[in-house]
């Protein structure tokens, strides 16, 4: 007994289609460390940013897009970044303000980054905040988590605490508003 014909022909088309899906292959120019995805555009394409983490090489932020019908990915955007990227968290509500961390030859830090738009070439990050590991008792962080219900809050995650923070965009500033020690 035939398992096709027990579905139906689009079942089985839908069937041979899956079976076929070629695997996305995308190449940084340097070991990259860190993947997070950016909301949905209005045609529904998958779109994800990535970071290298060279040591003492130029770092860069890539924005790909994925298209699940061909296994095609593209490059739509190269930004530089200026130390080895160890975490990224990009905005929910605004895909153009990216969080990185940041350790290794330089002191630990998360900063808050503004991307250029994607026509304006090689332009830098405009850099919109920063806590140094020297502001906040920050210990190795391990995870970054936008407040999806409040703009602006902002949980991370390191060895020792939860810290949540609130962003002020006015006055471009971080505050640390709870910690809770684990």
């Amino acid at each position: 007994p035939g398992v096709s014909r027990a579905l139906a022909p689009s079942a089985v088309r839908s069937f041979r289609a899956m079976a076929q899906a070629r695997p996305g292959v995308y190449f940084c120019r340097q070991a990259s460390r860190c993947i997070a995805p950016l909301s949905a555009d209005e045609d529904g394409r998958h779109r994800f940013m990535v970071a290298t983490c060279a040591v003492q090489q130029r770092n860069e932020l890539h924005v790909v897009e994925f298209s699940e019908d061909t296994s095609e990915i593209v490059c739509r955007q190269v930004t530089p970044h200026p130390e080895e990227v160890w975490l990224l968290s990009v905005s929910p509500t605004d895909t153009s303000q990216v969080l990185t961390y940041s350790a290794g030859h330089t002191p630990p830090a998360l900063n808050l980054y503004r991307l250029p738009e994607a026509g304006e070439g090689s332009q830098p990050l405009q850099r919109l905040a920063g806590i140094a590991g020297n502001e906040a008792q920050l210990t190795a962080v391990k995870s970054a988590v936008w407040d999806t219900l409040r703009e602006g809050n902002l949980v991370v995650a390191d060895t020792e605490a939860l810290h949540v923070f609130d962003y002020a965009a006015g006055a471009g500033t971080f505050t640390e508003t709870a910690t809770i020690q684990v």
